[in-house]
Parts: structure tokens; C-alpha cells; sequence
């Protein structure tokens, strides 16, 4: 088996938009005008309201959609005859909820808090230990895992390090981590 550990930091600060026609995309959806100066687009605490942030999700998703699209088009060396998605399990998560709010510089020199994402209904966001810091995303496409099923389970990340192990079909010998 291999493994590929893909962690972007395009869902992190700074948040920026690396693609003007998706940012205006978004601005257009949103009902935000495209900013001329800097300052906060979002001073409110209700709703996705943040195109930058937007446009970074969506490139993240991009991403993700051409890596799966490579596993489903390309030939299984190991396995004549399959894809490499059939024999691979492509997991997306988080490290923690969204931030909630972020300084902006303003025009003048000064600053003030953005509103970057919402985690409604939870309560805050990033940095607390509130359900809106620490509850993420968890998605799992694999061999072994029925389409569109959905769990209950609570999933702690610290978990994966021997699921992979498992996966692998290694033994559970420790004294192989060094740190």
C-alpha cells in the first residue's frame, strides 16, 4: 500500500484568493461588491459571507476532485486489470472548526476583526474547545466503505496514525515509531 498525507494550507490564513475569476464569482454570488481598498468583508457574525474564504474552499475542492480523478483514470500496477481507487482510501478532514474572526488591516492603518467563517449552530469556532473549534469534517471513500453511508462515530485524529496501520496490515509494533 502507499499513502499520500496531502495537507494544504489553503483553508488557513492568510486568507487570499489565488484566482481573481473565481473571487469575483463568489463576490457575485454572495451579493458583495469587489472590494477597491482593503478592509473587512465580513464584519457580521451570521453566515458565509467571506469570497476569499469561499474561493479558497473551492480551490481546495478542485484539488481534491483532480487527485480522485487521477486514482480513477489511472491503471493499478499492482493489480492489472483495476484502478488505483480501487485499492485506495482517500480521506478529507479538518484540524479544527472554522476561525471565527481574524484581524484586518484597514485603509488607514488600523485594524479591525473579520468574520472569516460561520460554524452555526455550534458555538465558536478555531482556538476553542467549544463544538465549533473542535468539531470537523470527516469524509471516507475506500475499498471497504458502502457509498454514501454516514456514521455516528466519534472520531478523535489521533486515531489514524494505527487505522493506516491496520489498513496496511502491519502489526501493531510501536517500537517502530521513533520519534
Amino acid at each position: 500500500p502507499f499513502l499520500l498525507n496531502y495537507c494544504t494550507s489553503l483553508v488557513h490564513g492568510p486568507v487570499s484568493a489565488r484566482d481573481r475569476k473565481r473571487f469575483e464569482h463568489y463576490c457575485k454570488k454572495l451579493g458583495i461588491p469587489v472590494p477597491t481598498k482593503l478592509g473587512s468583508m465580513n464584519k457580521t457574525n451570521s453566515g458565509q459571507l467571506n469570497p476569499y474564504y469561499a474561493t479558497m474552499v473551492d480551490t481546495t475542492d478542485w484539488i481534491v476532485g483532480k487527485l480522485v480523478k487521477y486514482l480513477e483514470a489511472t491503471d493499478d500496477p499492482r493489480n492489472p486489470g483495476h484502478k488505483l481507487i480501487d485499492n485506495t482510501y482517500v480521506i478529507l478532514s479538518t484540524d479544527n472548526g472554522g476561525c471565527t474572526a481574524i484581524p484586518a488591516k484597514t485603509e488607514s492603518g488600523g485594524v479591525e476583526y473579520e468574520h472569516i467563517t460561520d460554524n452555526a449552530p455550534l458555538r465558536e469556532g478555531k482556538q476553542t474547545l467549544y463544538e465549533g473549534g473542535v468539531r470537523i469534517p470527516f469524509i471516507v471513500r475506500g475499498p471497504k466503505v458502502k457509498n454514501n453511508s454516514v456514521s455516528g462515530a466519534i472520531v478523535s485524529l489521533i486515531d489514524l496514525f494505527p487505522t493506516f496501520m491496520a489498513i496496511a496490515g502491519a502489526e501493531e509494533d510501536l517500537s517502530l515509531i521513533h520519534i
